[in-house]
């Protein structure tokens, strides 16, 4: 019967040496950070995200080609928390009629375009419109197609009808 050597190998190689290196230095940068309350914490910050190619447009309503950037750069009326809940985003509310067919979605005051005016509930009308139009080819078409009718109540009020109940949405 043949003897087996043990081979001893040291606890560290250069390799784990390199990697623990690495993360301790990332640790220590991490706690590097401004605080929240240091002035230059107030300066706007500079959203970067890595593609793999250049997109061919920063239009949302032209399409989902590149659906993770328009949800880092654009907001919605709604979003989906932490909890994985429907909650408001641009809306401020929203009530569902008892047959769940029809939506009033009460908007945020306050939310500005970049050229300074308002956000409204036109702005809400024209962009699901737009959406719908087959002209556009939107690549968001399916996602509003069951939007029957876009109202728009008050300047920061819509409407939202659809032609059978809607189970996504839940009232408020």
């Amino acid at each position: 019967m043949k003897k087996r050597r043990s081979v001893r190998r040291p606890l560290f190689n250069l390799q784990s040496g390199i990697t623990i290196l690495l993360c301790g230095l990332l640790l220590t940068a991490a706690g590097c950070q401004k605080s929240a309350s240091s002035p230059e914490a107030a300066k706007p910050k500079t959203l970067r995200v890595a593609r793999a190619s250049e997109p061919e447009w920063l239009n949302p309503v032209a399409g989902h080609q590149h659906a993770d950037s328009d949800q880092a750069i654009f907001r919605g009326l709604f979003k989906i928390n932490e909890k994985n809940e429907l909650v408001p985003d641009m809306a401020e509310s929203w009530e569902a009629s008892p047959d769940g067919k029809v939506y009033t979605i009460k908007l945020r005051s306050g939310i500005i375009w970049q050229d300074g005016k308002p956000f409204t509930a036109d702005d809400v009308k024209f962009t699901i419109e737009t959406v719908q139009d087959p002209k556009n080819h939107s690549g968001l078409r399916k996602q509003l197609d069951r939007i029957e009718k876009v109202e728009v109540v008050d300047p920061l009020t819509v409407r939202i009808s659809f032609p059978n109940r809607c189970p996504p949405f839940r009232a408020s």
